[in-house]
């Protein structure tokens, strides 16, 4: 679980649901995040990825930002079955 702290910030505080949290207990299992990052377009060449909820893309995903190479990651993660 996060919580945002402040409308203006952009700072989340990792909760930890408690015993008697019966928001979590109700409907909440294990969420699972998928991270990948820095693919320099080479995304195609990782194989399988792991399942998850989230799947996460941080730092590049092209070398150079070539409308075709945006316009192919884009598909291909697209095309992952993370639900978020």
């Amino acid at each position: 679980l996060a919580k945002e702290l402040g409308r203006s910030e952009r700072i989340l505080k990792i909760l930890t649901p408690s015993e008697d949290d019966k928001e979590w207990k109700d409907g909440h299992g294990d969420l699972t995040v998928v991270c990948i990052s820095d693919t320099h377009t080479h995304h195609e060449n990782l194989g399988t990825l792991p399942e998850g909820d989230i799947l996460i893309h941080s730092g590049d995903f092209t070398s150079t930002g070539r409308p075709k190479n945006i316009e192919a990651f884009l598909k291909w993660f697209g095309g992952q079955p993370h639900k978020h």
